[in-house]
């Protein structure tokens, strides 16, 4: 996996490369930003664990009751699909997360995409899988994720809606 700040993201499987092979990789550079949180907006999130995304809300997902444990607090959002309850989680604490997708979902995906964007000196990774049964995605920071597995077309229309509407909520360092 190569990844740079402000960049989409590439993964060369080297099983693909022959011996003595030279391989160049181009990255394209995102278009994509995550906005600050307006003050007067309405956002789902979590409440203290240093948690910093917010989301506005949709329709048809409705938020859990914050749980944690010593060193993380967390949230499920939850939808309505045809085969069942579908969930999103999100957490954050010093323990909960790197921030990237799992190596392994990584791996078995046949076609991944991933961008890395900065927001407020953060460094935000958005990494999916789009495959044709079942997806998966991971919006993260270091301390910090929101997920979905292993769900399929539609019901990733309606938990993308609900990611692609993060924003950051403005931050303010010691002394400020």
């Amino acid at each position: 996996m190569i990844r740079k700040l402000g960049y989409s993201s590439a993964f060369l499987r080297t099983r693909d490369i022959g011996s003595g092979d030279e391989q160049r990789l181009a990255l394209k550079p995102s278009k994509r930003t995550v906005p600050i949180c307006s003050p007067a907006g309405n956002y789902e999130s979590l409440e203290g664990w240093g948690a910093s995304f917010k989301f506005s809300p949709v329709p048809q997902i409705e938020a859990s009751e914050q749980g944690q444990d010593i060193d993380y607090g967390i949230r499920k959002y939850y939808l309505k699909a045809s085969n069942g309850k579908k969930g999103i989680v999100h957490g954050s604490g010093s323990m909960w997360s790197f921030g990237t997708p799992l190596d392994s979902d990584v791996w078995k995906s046949l076609t991944f995409e991933e961008e890395s964007l900065e927001v407020s000196g953060l460094r935000v990774l958005d990494s999916r899988r789009n495959g044709p049964m079942a997806r998966w995605r991971t919006i993260g920071q270091f301390g910090e994720s929101a997920s979905y597995d292993n769900m399929d077309k539609e019901s990733a229309k309606v938990a993308d809606k609900f990611m692609d509407g993060v924003c950051v909520a403005s931050f303010k360092g010691p002394g400020q």
